[in-house]
Formats: structure tokens, sequence, C-alpha cells
């Protein structure tokens, strides 16, 4: 019995490529109309390396399409299909087709780009590439000459030479060898001085900044300094660091450079558990003290100053404030602790205007305070004092009697020296205890 098949190569056939690395090879999707007779068993897809001479034959069931895998590029392939029947009679081959698997061809070149002195210079660049694949060199400028191998095929060099610049001006060229650019950067003729990029980050500083200029063989230090409350992180010179230093000096300077620096917040002292910017956002002090922003509280309202605070150097901690009728729950270890409390009376130009006590941990800590009464108007007011946690939390409470309860910032350290006891009562404004705090 004769199985005839037709192969359908315009319509059916569909060819991929995938990318050569080291190994080249393609694939062929084969497809074709199938044998009408009802005795049909599979069909089987030959091919090889000459028409009508197959190496190989593979098996494609009743399928009637078939993917033929990993042919080496650069080779034309022929192929037929026969149809067989379970007494495994076989038809004549089909059509014929043919497929010519292209040479998939990638090019590296190395390196990829060259510095070359005033007086000039010879160099060579490699190229890689699969064997049979062609490539041509080209220079862009007249003072880059290629002086051997302008063309090529699969591995390979290209010799090239620079001429001396004669100018005080560098300058670039390129060769442009199998489609990749080459890049040559030659020097002018000794220039009389150089440039220092400085550049910092946030939270820092350089000194100096910007484009500095130094002579030929001179030398210049460059100084980092953070901002309070950070540290410096890192810094390069020409990209590569040299670590947190804190300054670094430039020697016998012969070419262009950059320094950069970069800052990081100093991590937390352990001697400090806690400090919040009580009514603000987050603050650093001039004493490098991280305040949080203020978290924690219960009741009051926040609110923020313009006024000029006397008394202290952090006159934007004390403008935030937390007033009214408010308490604080504060998740503290257990242990003794100095308290610091930070005031100031911005609203109120009487005494008798704003009253209130201070409970801690359950106990009256502060009676009747009237912070005008006691320090006068956009004055800072520090209350230190000992105090014990021993139930995991820290109970503060500001209840009023007059006006509202108030407070800048909460500071707790950990406990050191003697202890310091509550106030109480505070002594009236002016007294000679409390006047050096002016």
């Amino acid at each position: 019995m004769r199985k005839n098949v037709l192969l359908i190569f315009s319509a059916i056939i569909i060819f991929y490529f995938w990318g050569v690395l080291t190994a080249h090879s393609a694939q062929v999707t084969l497809g074709w109309d199938p044998n009408a007779e009802p005795d049909v068993a599979g069909y089987k897809v030959y091919y090889g390396a000459a028409s009508r001479s197959y190496q190989i034959h593979l098996d494609a069931g009743l399928n009637t399409t078939y993917t033929v895998a990993n042919l080496p590029d650069g080779g034309t392939y022929f192929f037929a299909v026969t149809a067989y029947d379970s007494s495994a009679n076989e038809s004549a081959y089909s059509a014929e087709v043919s497929y010519t698997a292209s040479l998939a061809c990638s090019y590296t070149v190395s390196p990829i780009s060259q510095s070359v002195p005033s007086t000039g210079g010879a160099g060579i660049a490699s190229v890689t590439a699969p064997s049979g694949c062609t490539w041509t060199a080209v220079s862009n400028a007249s003072w880059l000459l290629i002086t051997s191998n302008s063309t090529g095929a699969g591995n390979g060099t290209v010799n090239y030479s620079v001429l001396a610049n004669s100018t005080a001006n560098s300058r670039s060229g390129t060769l442009t060898i199998a489609g990749k650019s080459f890049a040559v950067n030659q020097q002018g003729t000794s220039p009389t001085a150089f440039t220092i990029t400085a550049t910092a980050g946030t939270n820092g500083s350089l000194s100096p900044s910007g484009a500095v200029a130094v002579p030929r063989g001179g030398a210049q230090t460059f100084t980092i300094t953070p901002s309070a409350g950070y540290t410096v992180s890192e810094v390069k010179v020409d990209g590569l660091s040299v670590g947190a230093v804190s300054s670094y000096s430039f020697g016998n300077v012969t070419a262009n450079h950059t320094i950069t620096a970069s800052f990081v917040l100093l991590p937390p002292s352990p001697n400090l558990p806690l400090a919040l910017n009580t009514g603000g956002s987050a603050y650093t002090d001039s004493r490098g003290v991280r305040f949080a922003a203020d978290q924690h509280f219960v009741g009051g309202a926040s609110g923020k100053s313009a006024a000029t605070i006397r008394g202290t150097a952090d006159g934007a901690l004390y403008r935030d404030e937390r007033y009214g009728n408010f308490s604080y729950v504060i998740p503290l270890a257990e242990g003794s602790y100095d308290l610091t409390l930070k005031f100031v009376e911005t609203t109120h130009s009487a005494r008798n205007q704003r009253i209130f006590d201070l409970w801690v941990e359950g106990k009256l800590a502060i009676r009747s305070l009237d912070i005008y009464d006691v320090a006068g108007k956009n004055t800072a007011l520090d209350l230190t004092f000992t105090i014990t946690v021993s139930d995991g939390m820290l109970n503060l409470d500001f209840l009023p009697s007059t006006g509202d309860a108030q407070v800048s910032a909460i500071l707790v350290t950990k406990a050191s020296g003697s202890p310091k006891r509550p106030p109480g009562k505070l002594k009236r404004y002016f007294t000679s205890e409390l006047k050096t705090n002016q």
C-alpha cells in the first residue's frame, strides 16, 4: 500500500533561532498535511546534508508537525516525510524542502577603552567571535591609526598606534571593531593644574567642596564633617572606598580626581533608651541626641510656637509642645533612670495662668508647676530627677488645675550618680539657683 505525503513548505514550516554563546545551533519546525488513508499509523521525518541523501530519520508518530533541534549553524539541510501503517509499510518520500541555518555571529572586544599619554603609543584590542564570522576595524580619528589586522574572521587582534598630542587639551578617538566601540583617550601636554571634585551627601560636608584646582605636583587636604547626630559612613576617592575617614590628603597631584563622602545616623547610645520631641517630629539636638517624633501619648493636643527661646541652643525642640490634660504610657525596661522634662512658657506673660501637676508612676513628682513663675516667658526650663520603672511601662500624667499642662520634650537616660529627688514645689522666678539658666 503506498502512502503519499504532501510536505507543505511555504505555509507551515517555521524556523526558530536562539542566541549563540559557545555552541551554535538552530531548530526547524516542519509541518505537513495528514495522509487521508484510514490505516496510517504514523510519519517519519528524514533529513541530511545533501538532497535525497538522508542520514537521519525521526519518528513523529501521528503528529503532523515535528521540531528538529540542534542543527549546527552555517549548514544547509534537506527534509522529507514518509507515512507508514501498522505493518511497517512505508510510503515514498514526500516532496523535499531545504533550510540553510545561517551562522549566528556575536562579537566581544576587550578591553573597551585605553588611556594614552600625550607622547602617544601603541596597543592591541582583542576580538572574540565564532569561527567563520568576519569583522572589520576602522578609525574615526586621523591620529589613531590601525597598523595591522583591519579585517579578520573568528578570534583575532587589532594593532593600533596613537600619534603624539602636541596640544594642551586631551582628546578622544574611537576604533569601531566588529561593530563595537573601542575608545582611546589621550592626555594633552603637561597641564599646569588639575581639578579635584569634592561632593558630600546629605547630613554632612566636605571642605573645601566643589571643583578644587590643584597645581601639578601639589597637595590638597579635604576635611569630612558629619552633621549633629550623624557620622561618616564612607569616603570614596576616584570611586574606590578609603573608609569612614575624617580627612583625606592628595599628594603629588598629576591627574584629575574625585572625592565623595556619605553619612549615616549615629547608633543610639545604650545609656539613652528614650528621647521624645513631644508634639513634634523627629529632631537631633546640638549634642547629637536624636529625639523621636511624638508618640505613646493619650489626650492633649500638639502645638508649635514661633518664639525665640532663651537659655538653649535647641530652640526648635522647645517650640514644639503637647498641651492640655494628657498622659504618656511609654514602654521602658525595668530599672532606674534619670528623667528630664523640658518646658517653656510661650503663651502667657503673667503668673497663675498655667498651673499643673506631674505624676510619675502614680506618684506626685511636681506640684503646682507654673512655668512662667519659675523661668519667665520664652525661656527653656529643664527638670531632671531619678525614677524607678518596675512594670515595663513609664507612666507620666500631666494634670492641669489652671489653664493647660505643657511639655516640650521627654528625655530618659540610665541613672548615674546620686539619685536626684523630684522637685516637688519649685522655687520662685529669679531665685539664685535658677538665674543661671536664663
